[in-house]
């Protein structure tokens, strides 16, 4: 059994419905399936229906069998209520989204996620877009740090993902009418919502 299947069994039986430590998990994973996972962090970050909470992990839903099918792909039965529970998220794009204009929900979800930066940054409005991200998460000299980047690597990595996502899906939706099934949505969404978790961790230098 692979970890994140195992981590999926411990959701389905309801142990993230409490906050659950890393080492808590790591601890059950051993009890329950003898495994000794060498970063469990990376596999709970890769599970969408887990988020990180008060240095904890806990479940974004309790497990249905609609989120099961939603989580296999099931695209009539999703909803972003399946996605995230991040309201102020879920407000930024509800509107578009319920009326099936996936461009312009991907757009403002985008467009929140740098709202949400400037405001966690302490940056001016005239930082804007890409270079908002250059100026908020530049390893060493960023505005803003996130904790779990072991190195500057690892910070110009999470720059480059956030200023790419902007970049490539906003101004997208930006700068040309289109249109994008409600799928592709869907997931360009929810890793708005997971890029939001690791940003909403962020530190002041």
């Amino acid at each position: 059994m692979k970890i994140n299947d195992a981590i999926r069994d411990l959701w389905k039986n309801g142990f993230f419905e409490t906050h659950q430590s890393v080492s808590v998990v790591n601890k059950k994973l051993e009890e329950a399936n003898g495994m000794h996972p060498s970063n469990v962090i990376m596999n709970l970050k890769s599970c969408n229906f887990l988020r990180k909470e008060n240095k904890g992990w806990i479940q974004k839903n309790r497990y249905t069998s609609k989120i099961s099918s939603s989580l296999s792909g099931d695209q009539k039965q999703i909803e972003l209520q399946d996605i995230t529970n991040d309201k102020a998220l879920i407000n930024s794009c509800k509107d578009n989204y319920s009326s099936e204009n996936y461009w312009d929900a991907v757009f403002n979800a985008l467009r929140h996620m740098e709202v949400r930066v400037r405001n966690k940054s302490g940056l001016p409005a005239s930082r804007f877009g890409a270079d908002l991200m250059e100026h908020a998460f530049k390893p060493k000299v960023g505005s803003i740090k996130i904790p779990s980047c072991a190195t500057p690597g690892e910070e110009d990595g999470f720059k480059l993902i956030v200023k790419g996502m902007l970049m490539f899906h906003r101004n997208a939706e930006g700068h040309r009418e289109e249109t994008i099934d409600k799928m592709p949505a869907l997931k360009i969404i929810g890793y708005v919502d997971y890029l939001l978790q690791i940003i909403e961790t962020a530190e002041r230098r």
